[in-house]
């Protein structure tokens, strides 16, 4: 079985999701795959889709040193508040 590279932070990862979409779905995907390659998730949190701050979470998670943050958004028909302009 294959497994993740041996650096002091390659076995954890955080996830964010918005459980009242059809991520859940896609996050149990990820949580599976990553646990089979030795992964430990450290911290699943919840955001609701179209809060503006989401520090809190992030900081979590960032105290918690996690190689990668998974966190899957996904588009409803109004598209105004998915992504900043790139300007």
């Amino acid at each position: 079985m294959e497994s993740l590279p041996q650096h002091s932070q390659s076995e954890k990862a955080a996830i964010m999701l918005d459980f009242n979409s059809l991520q859940s779905r896609l996050t149990d995907f990820f949580e599976f795959s990553f646990a089979k390659l030795d992964g430990q998730i450290v911290v699943k949190q919840s955001y609701s889709q179209g809060d503006a701050d989401y520090r809190g979470q992030l900081m979590l998670s960032k105290r918690l040193t996690p190689m990668c943050l998974h966190s899957v958004t996904m588009a409803s028909g109004d598209h105004s508040q998915t992504a900043a302009s790139s300007d």
